[in-house]
């Protein structure tokens, strides 16, 4: 992803939910505007502190080289794939003008993915000596 299509939106304090210690947004810029792509929230304790209190199991965390106890925070993610996929789409794309046969000026589009992006080709072929079950492949 191109770092100028990207940005982390943080959440105001005012508006974060009575449990949640901070929020965070990642948007893409969109061909029709930014939009959000992930959403990264440090909900603290309270999930667990809530479990805790109402089930009557212990989950607390026990660290051994400082001998304490604790209730671990939960941070939660929330990606979607198909804004993900739309967003290495709309990356990839790139116009440019190029002449054509008769020196006119028409716009060429293309889809340039990082090759780390890109499918690998494969051929599953049977293992076999008989060459009608295999095909033509030497």
């Amino acid at each position: 992803m191109k770092n100028e299509n990207l940005k982390f939106v943080p959440h105001p304090a005012d508006k974060l939910a009575h449990y949640a210690k901070a929020a965070v947004d990642i948007e893409f810029n969109f061909p029709f505007g930014w939009g959000e792509l992930e959403g990264i929230h440090n909900r603290s304790d309270f999930d667990l502190s809530q479990h805790i209190k109402f089930s009557g199991k212990k989950l607390e965390y026990f660290d051994e080289q400082t001998k304490e106890r604790f209730v671990p925070f939960v941070i939660e993610t929330s990606a979607g794939a198909s804004r993900g996929f739309m967003a290495f789409l709309c990356n990839a794309y790139d116009e440019d003008e190029a002449p054509t046969a008769d020196g006119k000026i028409r716009k060429a589009h293309s889809s340039a993915f990082s090759p780390k992006a890109g499918a690998y080709q494969m051929c599953r072929v049977p293992a076999c000596k008989q060459r009608r079950l295999a095909g033509d492949i030497a």
